[in-house]
């Protein structure tokens, strides 16, 4: 929440072609899809630690599959590359500003 409100504040007060704020994309979508991950890893364990007290003993850790964390990771990968591509056009566009 404090990056992408820290990245609002920056775009009220008139920054937009900055690599501040590709930088606050590239995080956010780092953490979306982090948070997507863990999703994942947290389903898988989720079966053993519910029946951990069972008198037959515990279930084996399952795979299932979450079509939400999937999206979360696609998501996280889309917001990453979107501050990729703005870090790169701000960098040729300083490129470009010393020939003109």
């Amino acid at each position: 929440m404090g990056t992408a409100a820290s990245m609002m504040g920056l775009v009220q007060r008139g920054v937009l072609f900055d690599t501040r704020i590709a930088n606050r994309f590239r995080l956010i979508g780092f953490a979306t899809a982090a948070s997507g991950a863990a999703d994942l890893v947290a389903n898988f364990f989720n079966p053993m630690i519910i029946s951990w007290h069972n008198p037959d003993g515990p279930l084996p850790p399952t795979f299932f599959f979450n079509s939400e964390s999937a999206g979360r990771i696609l998501c996280g990968g889309g917001f990453y590359l979107v501050g990729w591509i703005m870090a790169e056009a701000i960098s040729i566009a300083r490129d470009n500003e010393g020939f003109i």
